[in-house]
């Protein structure tokens, strides 16, 4: 057989191979950065496995091509490794995604279609005349080697920007936008690639090269724009964790000056968690108590006394009971810790989480029938958040010691919660805390313990 007939094929060959390694680090790329499934250290282990026996595969093929390989075979083989290219990004997208799970069993069709519109304009050259087309291959080998090598190398060094790109993407979950976008972008590029050559065969090989162009411009702006989200993201999530160290901070100062409440917050942020789940769990309030509201809810409780930072210590670590001006001076720590809160709010923007504080030290005093303070509001006029965290921080002060008073049984405190309920507690939430009742002594006990 001639020898340029066996050169033309082994050059083929490697073509494929080569594609098809490029294909990996593509689609790896694409998973991590654009498609944000995470690689689980099982899924690493399934990626090299994968990686290595395909290249020795590819060594062994390119050897026996001087026994004439039947090429069926050699597609037969082509098409497996094809599909197990696919096998780490199908496992992380099932055992990744919180939502739509199935999704994972067809992730492949639009990074294919991403992989295409790169390897089209990989092809331009050769589709515009720049390239011969008898050296269409080699050309392609020699590209595809160098980007390969490229990647291979800004992989060993990790530089800045992909550090900086990993980090960005850190815990990120897409929204409904750009999960719609990408797919919406993958699928047509896929159909594109598949259908459009087939229906206009005779499309001119320079408006094909255009609309090649098109193409991956389009499916570069749709990635560019999810890594400047992926970026965005990152740094409110930075900012977001700042101001929540920082009022948590704030918080703990509060409390070290009062000596009468160590770990005080810290308590009645958990018994706040505890309500509204069970709250929720009875189908009560389900239209305000979500995820979200229940998370800032439980952020937001240290700052519920954030007003007796203008308390003096006198009246603050008083032993003795307060006389009437004293009592009247602590009451203003209500009304106080909802302009504070109000201040850092006109500061730093209008924040769930810092609005559901205010509501909480603003509020956690009023009763349901009109006789609390500061405000003397009742009834459904007192914020949700607010009624829960009323149960929570008189429960904990029952049961607690403090300068003027020893601790109270729980049997005692949780009678008083059932007394005092449609009076100085909102109903539902009472019987939510009572119902709770194994779960709280459970943490309790605990607390005990540490």
């Amino acid at each position: 057989m001639p020898e340029t007939f066996m050169l033309d094929i082994f050059v083929n060959e490697m073509m494929n191979y080569i594609r098809l390694l490029l294909m990996i680090i593509v689609m790896l790329s694409l998973q991590h950065l654009i498609f944000l499934e995470y690689n689980t250290e099982k899924q690493k282990k399934i990626t090299k496995i994968i990686i290595f026996v395909y290249i020795a595969i590819m060594i062994v093929l390119s050897l026996l091509m001087s026994f004439i390989i039947s090429s069926l075979i050699l597609y037969i083989i082509r098409a497996i490794w094809s599909f197990l290219i696919f096998v780490p990004s199908i496992y992380s997208s099932i055992t990744g995604r919180k939502k739509a799970k199935w999704l994972g069993l067809f992730i492949f069709v639009p990074m294919m279609g991403y992989f295409d519109s790169i390897f089209a304009l990989l092809e331009l050259p050769v589709t515009v005349g720049f390239v011969p087309e008898e050296n269409e291959n080699v050309f392609e080998i020699i590209v595809c080697s160098v980007i390969l090598a490229a990647l291979a190398l800004l992989m060993y060094k990790k530089p800045p920007f992909l550090r900086h790109l990993e980090r960005d993407i850190e815990k990120r979950t897409l929204n409904v936008f750009e999960e719609i976008g990408l797919w919406a972008v993958g699928i047509w590029l896929v159909i594109y690639y598949a259908f459009i050559p087939k229906l206009f065969p005779d499309i001119s090989s320079v408006l094909n090269a255009y609309l090649g162009i098109s193409n991956f411009i389009v499916a570069a702006v749709i990635i560019l724009l999810i890594v400047d989200s992926n970026h965005r993201n990152f740094y409110y999530k930075q900012n977001t964790t700042l101001q929540k160290s920082l009022i948590t901070t704030m918080a703990d100062l509060v409390e070290n000056r009062d000596e009468n409440t160590g770990g005080h917050i810290q308590r009645t942020a958990k018994y706040v968690e505890i309500i509204a789940r069970k709250l929720r769990s009875e189908n009560k309030y389900t239209h305000i108590l979500t995820d979200k509201y229940i998370e800032d809810m439980v952020i937001a409780a240290p700052l519920h006394d954030v007003g007796k930072i203008h308390i003096p210590d006198a009246v603050l670590n008083k032993p003795g009971k307060l006389d009437d001006d004293e009592f009247a001076m602590m009451k203003s720590h209500a009304a106080a810790g909802g302009k504070i809160i109000d201040r850092v709010e006109d500061s730093v923007g209008d924040i769930n989480y810092l609005r559901i504080a205010k509501e909480m030290a603003e509020y956690h005093h009023e009763r349901m029938d009109g006789k609390g303070y500061p405000h003397g509001i009742k009834g459904e006029d007192i914020p949700l958040c607010a009624k829960i965290l009323a149960v929570a921080d008189v429960f904990d002060a029952l049961i607690s010691k403090r300068c003027y008073k020893e601790p109270m049984p729980l049997d005692k405190a949780f009678t008083i919660i059932a007394e005092e309920r449609g009076s100085h507690f909102d109903t539902d939430v009472a019987n939510a805390f009572l119902e709770s009742r194994s779960e709280i002594e459970q943490f309790i006990n605990e607390l005990s313990i540490e």
